[in-house]
């Protein structure tokens, strides 16, 4: 039997577009299947605490093994504590909760203040500053007395444990406030970044957990959260004694206004949770100080 040789070429073709094709759908598919499996990977995160608006509580967590807690409560049992535990459920603290509000725009000069910014997510190295510089104990408590502890903005982002800083400082602020001391946490450019849900420097497993639960990312963190509302009461601008304490810095433009410090920082909180142009539409002024000659 003889086989007409275009058949036989045409056969060919059809049988190496076939595996070549097959081959780039399985390692397609292969390389689907490890992003999946990397962004699905959770590690321990949070507690995130929100009120419902029918006067429950719902915290939700993630433990060390990467699965999700999600609790609400009636009524939050007295002398309720959180649990905090670092992304690798190695490092733990535990924190309740204290009533928040907007602390002093000015304080008077201590003996020692010790200045940190941009912790951006790494708790290891927070705890190693402020355990270096006498701030806190091996327990990670207060241990500088009445001096002050100044946070110079961005907790959110780059780093796995950004909701543990936050509770630490948290913490902190009740301690301090105890000892006669004092914690500051100015806003930085990150923390209305993430709020505005620019998550582009957020790592994935921010992202997925809130996928997880059907949610945007900042609503675990929006002003019906105790962080958010913590947030929301934080100064941009700051004094201790005759210094002056800010995130990014104050340029002519902003002198120019003739802005007290009180004033800023209340406009900023009108407009930390919003997004460009909503910022906008709400008032120039906040529009000015979030823009790139705002003091974040």
């Amino acid at each position: 039997m003889i086989l007409n040789t275009s058949f036989i070429k045409n056969l060919l073709l059809a049988f190496v577009l076939t595996f070549i094709c097959s081959g780039l759908s399985a390692g397609t598919d292969e390389q689907d299947n490890k992003k999946n499996e990397k962004k699905e990977k959770l590690t321990a995160d949070g507690p995130y605490v929100l009120y419902q608006p029918d006067g429950k509580t719902r915290i939700i967590s993630v433990d060390k093994n990467g699965n999700i807690k999600d609790s609400t409560y009636q009524i939050l049992p007295q002398n309720f504590v959180l649990h905090v535990t670092d992304h690798k459920g190695q490092t733990s603290f535990d924190v309740k909760l204290h009533p928040v509000k907007r602390p002093k725009w000015n304080y008077p000069q201590t003996d020692k203040i010790f200045v940190m910014s941009d912790p951006h997510g790494r708790l290891d190295c927070v705890i190693s500053l402020l355990q270096g510089n006498h701030v806190i104990d091996k327990d990670l408590r207060w241990k500088y007395g009445r001096n002050h502890l100044m946070i110079i903005g961005d907790l959110f982002d780059r780093g796995k444990d950004v909701i543990q800083i936050f509770w630490l400082f948290y913490k902190l602020e009740e301690e301090a406030t105890q000892a006669g001391g004092h914690v500051s946490f100015l806003l930085g450019n990150h923390e209305p970044l993430v709020l505005a849900n620019d998550l582009r420097y957020t790592k994935e497993k921010y992202k997925e957990l809130a996928a997880r639960l059907n949610m945007k990312y900042p609503q675990l963190l929006g002003p019906n959260t105790e962080l958010g509302k913590w947030m929301g009461t934080r100064n941009t601008i700051q004094m201790i004694g005759k210094d002056l304490y800010v995130h990014a810095g104050l340029g002519k433009d902003f002198y120019d206004r003739n802005l007290s410090i009180p004033i800023v920082n209340k406009e900023m909180s009108k407009g930390l949770f919003m997004n460009k142009k909503e910022r906008g539409k709400l008032s120039p002024l906040i529009s000015f100080l979030y823009g790139n000659k705002g003091p974040v």
